[in-house]
């Protein structure tokens, strides 16, 4: 039986060792200039497709324990944004050049620049996440669910959401960087009650 601490810990491995490879690849460009970061977008993109699909496989694999069917759907896994990836993943250079004209230092903008690029990665990462888990929690006919938290990025924001219930079709990142998981409501627990973990609420 795959856990849900299993489960997000292989999640996060596969966000840890693409972050860390994304960033140094960021790190080393040398020089910033439009084709460094072409180039860079060329090396990027496919790395984070591998990545979003391994995370769809895990989420597949998870919620297989409550009757989902879903398979993984590459279109629908990495075309959540609306807007090229290419194009995404040149915002780091754009964030780097806007604080070099606010008048930041060179490795203060760079600094940045890899901040931005980090949090589009994990962004989008945590959007395969909650596609596939929306995919795979309706073909298992569930309709409600839960935030999980993970216990890296929560903030007072994820905590309160942690503690509703939410409707499959709301399944969305809700804000950048972050990494809840989700899991079925638990046994005993209606999808009409809405407030699932009081205690955690009045804290």
């Amino acid at each position: 039986m795959v856990t849900q601490a299993s489960y997000q810990a292989a999640v996060e491995q596969v966000r840890s060792r693409l972050l860390a490879i994304v960033g140094a690849r960021w790190a080393s460009l040398g020089s910033y200039r439009d084709a460094d970061i072409d180039r860079l977008a060329r090396l990027v993109v496919p790395l984070v497709r591998a990545g979003q699909v391994q995370v769809a496989n895990l989420t597949a694999a998870y919620f297989r324990q409550v009757g989902a069917t879903a398979g993984v759907d590459v279109s629908v896994i990495t075309g959540g944004r609306g807007v090229p990836a290419a194009e995404v993943y040149r915002r780091p250079a754009v964030t780097t050049y806007t604080a070099l004209s606010e008048g930041k230092s060179v490795s203060a903008a760079i600094a940045l620049g890899g901040d931005r690029l980090a949090s589009l990665v994990s962004t989008d990462l945590q959007l395969a996440k909650t596609y596939q888990a929306e995919r795979s929690l309706r073909s298992s006919g569930v309709t409600a669910y839960r935030r999980v938290l993970t216990g890296r990025e929560n903030c007072a924001l994820c905590v309160i959401a942690s503690t509703q219930r939410y409707w499959v079709g709301d399944l969305m990142p809700i804000h950048p960087g972050c990494d809840c998981g989700v899991d079925t409501i638990p046994r005993g627990w209606g999808p009409d009650r809405q407030v699932i973990d009081q205690d955690l609420l009045d804290l």
